[in-house]
């Protein structure tokens, strides 16, 4: 993990998903390559109420413009239902 200096809470909860939704896609692909199944979608939770809605909801990011382009691999995932963040 890179270390980052973020302005809120709410970065930094979001830079954590991104590793950890990198990380279920790694074990995913992982499980998928040997051939066993993998009910999906996989669940990220995260215990921010705004790192949860800008990865539920596209618009919500618009007004945080600071944070990196990168949060968008976590939303990514959730529309191509790989994960489920609640």
């Amino acid at each position: 993990m890179h270390k980052v200096v973020v302005l809120s809470v709410t970065e930094a909860e979001l830079y954590a998903s991104v590793q950890c939704a990198q990380d279920i896609l790694f074990v995913w692909r992982i499980i998928k390559s040997i051939g066993l199944k993998v009910k999906l979608p996989m669940i990220l939770e995260l215990d921010n109420k705004g790192a949860v809605d800008i990865a539920n909801n596209w618009s919500v990011a618009g007004r945080r413009k600071h944070i990196d382009t990168k949060q968008y691999f976590v939303r990514e995932l959730k529309e191509d239902g790989i994960i489920k963040v609640r």
